[in-house]
This record gives structure tokens, C-alpha cells and sequence, in this order.
């Protein structure tokens, strides 16, 4: 985890990892929103995924530019919630 990095948790085998200064999704009216990344444990470096938490959200009229999403990840634990936040939205 590098600066700018939120909290890791593991949950269900997968490395949960906030990315505050992640590239925009494609289609959002932004260039850096932040992510939640989730990586299998696993020897491969490529099978990290993005996770969508913006599944019915309008993203060409809600502004996420710089929210910061990830800068926060809480779990409650294995079959548990996941709450990501940002700092930024407005």
C-alpha cells in the first residue's frame, strides 16, 4: 500500500484496498474520483479488480472529480459489510 492509500482489509479471501487518487471510471464527468480495489490472494499481479459501486448512478451529471473514494474502507469482518468513503464529495 502506497501514500494516499486507504485502509486494507481482507474479506472473503480478498485483499480490499482503497485508492483515493484512482483514475475516473470510463463515462464519468472526471478524470480522478478514487476507487475500491479488491485483489484474490493470489501469486498473480493482475487479477485485482475495480469494484463498481456506482451501479444506477447518473455518472453524467454527478461531479466525483478529486472525492478522494477509498481514502477510508471499513469491514465488519468475514460475511460482514464494507463501508468505503470519501473525504471530498460535495
Amino acid at each position: 500500500m502506497g501514500p494516499g492509500s486507504g485502509w486494507e482489509g481482507l474479506v472473503r479471501n480478498r485483499l480490499l484496498m482503497g485508492a483515493p487518487q484512482a483514475l475516473a471510471l470510463p463515462g464519468q464527468q472526471a478524470n480522478r474520483t478514487g476507487g475500491l480495489f479488491a485483489c484474490p490472494l493470489s501469486p498473480d499481479e493482475t487479477d485485482c479488480y475495480r469494484v463498481d459501486i456506482d451501479q444506477g448512478a447518473d455518472v453524467q451529471k454527478e461531479s466525483k472529480e478529486n472525492q478522494w473514494l477509498g481514502v477510508s474502507v471499513r469491514s465488519q469482518g468475514p460475511g460482514g459489510k464494507i463501508v468505503v468513503s470519501t473525504d471530498c464529495f460535495l
